[in-house]
This record gives structure tokens, sequence and C-alpha cells, in this order.
């Protein structure tokens, strides 16, 4: 391969990496940061925290307090990858309908009932065949 050639591939690789990254957006299927309050990213945190809720043992219901990071994954769908606090509220799983919404209930105080976790959620979405999973629920 004579120098000329390997310039010109050098310089299309460069120049396919730069515009990638200019566009935020990976082609080959790479994490990629995205903004905490897309609409998008708010609803599969929302999911995640309500999927934490069934799983916990614990009484009271937990909501977001803060989305630290979002990252998302282009795959069969969309993965969002999520680092967020959330808290333990002062409402019961049990008292949570549409009227009395998670929103509504304020975060426990005092070190004997205020629990606040940092979590890491993994959310795969696929919205043509209404399907979202919680991958990856880690809190501590």
């Amino acid at each position: 391969m004579n120098l000329s050639a390997v310039a010109c591939l050098l310089f299309l690789l460069f120049a396919a990496k730069t515009t990638r990254s200019q566009l935020g957006v990976s082609l080959d299927g790479g994490v990629d940061n995205i903004d905490p309050a897309d609409k998008e990213v708010q609803k599969a945190v929302k999911f995640a925290v309500s999927e934490h809720n069934k799983a916990s043992d614990d009484t009271f219901a937990y909501k977001l307090a803060k989305i630290i990071s979002a990252k998302g994954q282009v795959v069969s769908g969309m993965k969002y990858i999520i680092e967020a606090k959330i808290g333990r509220t002062t409402c019961k799983k049990e008292d949570l309908t549409t009227q009395n919404s998670i929103n509504k209930c304020p975060f426990q105080r005092g070190p004997q009932n205020a629990k606040n976790y940092r979590c890491r959620f993994e959310v795969w979405s696929r919205p043509w065949i209404k399907s979202t999973q919680l991958l990856v629920n880690e809190c501590s």
C-alpha cells in the first residue's frame, strides 16, 4: 500500500470518528451520554424506580431524588444506563394509586427513617413491541 493510500485511509477514519463525536451519536452500538432531562430518560428512570419498589421488601416507597448520569446504547431498541439517587418516602407502597402519586410523597427525615441509595439502573426499551425491561437494579 503506498503512502498516499495510507494517508487517505487515516483521514477517512479520523473524519468518521470526528463526525460521530460531534453529532453525539455512536453508530457502532457504543454507549453515549444523554441529557438526564431527556423525556425518554425520564420515562426510563420512572419505570426503574417503580420496578425497584415492586422488588423491595420495604413497606415504604422510594422515589427519585436526582439523576447523576444517563447514557444510552442503541441495541435492538434502546438501553438506558442510569446512575441515580433515590430516597425513602413517607408513603406506604400499598397506599399508592393513580390519584396518590409518588410525586406527592415527601422524603422521610431523621436518621432512623431516612434511607437514601445510589442506584445503577439499566432499562431496555423496545417501544414498537411495547416492551420495557429493567435489566439491572443495583442500589447501595
